[in-house]
């Protein structure tokens, strides 16, 4: 057991349920590049303790606005609940969700992406009147603040790719002023989703904001190879092209960002 698994533990009496007995670990849970998660049981429940990375300002998470989204969809079944969160410690339980991750294959399969879909259309719902300026994601300050991090190594060909994105920056700011806000989870891919008892269950809402209308959608319809006819779809996939370029390279490039956590 690592020593920050080991402190986190430590803190069981201070969790809710007036529990009688220290936390076992069950299992690492290795799905991701970011936080590092384990199965715990609790009393006889599994629980899924996140320990969250070190490095969050540099991956430019949030975590007052993430935290603030989960509680709102707490009682939804699209997520699973969040149960206790240390901010001083860097460390969240979650209620752990039985049933397997979705693959690339589900994406494409049309009763699924209903599903998905569905999910989608609720949390953007539930979250209607709730979300306000300051829960919004600035993309552009986002991805300008990826750029410095990388200045020095920008690649394969510098000159081309700030040339490129200099080009998508000014088309993309243009657009910002008519366009239409809700809330995005902004990373819906087969690592992020569950096939739970009642249906699709998104997890990792680091990235979750107030953002573009449509964007979770396209990326849906994008993953599935499906076409997207929507007139915000062509910038829609430049923006998920940089935001995965600028966040790919910080995953296995910059020395302050562990290769092998999520």
């Amino acid at each position: 057991m690592s020593s920050r698994l080991a402190k986190a533990c430590e803190q069981w009496p201070y969790w809710p349920g007036a529990l009688c007995a220290p936390p076992t670990q069950l299992k690492p849970l290795a799905n991701g590049l970011t936080n590092t998660s384990y199965a715990l049981n609790l009393d006889g429940r599994r629980v899924v303790l996140r320990l969250e990375t070190e490095n969050a300002r540099v991956l430019g998470i949030d975590r007052t606005r993430e935290i603030h989204i989960l509680t709102l969809l707490n009682d939804s079944q699209i997520t699973p609940r969040l149960l206790y969160r240390d901010a001083s410690m860097g460390y969240s339980l979650f209620e752990y969700i039985e049933g397997p991750l979705w693959t690339e294959a589900d994406l494409r399969n049309p009763d699924y992406q209903r599903q998905l879909q569905a999910c989608v259309a609720q949390y953007q719902a539930l979250s209607q009147r709730k979300l306000k300026e300051a829960h919004k994601l600035d993309y552009l300050s986002h991805l300008d603040a990826y750029r410095a991090t990388l200045h020095h190594r920008d690649s394969p060909n510098p000159t081309l790719q700030h040339a490129a994105y200099r080009d998508f920056r000014a088309s993309f700011a243009a657009f910002l002023p008519c366009a239409e806000w809700t809330l995005v989870h902004h990373d819906l891919n087969p690592y992020n989703l569950i096939h739970g008892a009642c249906g699709p269950v998104i997890v990792d809402w680091e990235y979750a904001a107030l953002g573009l209308k449509g964007f979770d959608e396209f990326c849906i319809q994008h993953q599935a190879s499906a076409e997207d006819k929507s007139p915000d779809a062509p910038l829609f996939a430049q923006l998920l092209y940089w935001l995965n370029y600028y966040w790919q390279n910080l995953q296995i490039g910059n020395e302050f960002i562990p290769r092998h956590t999520k």
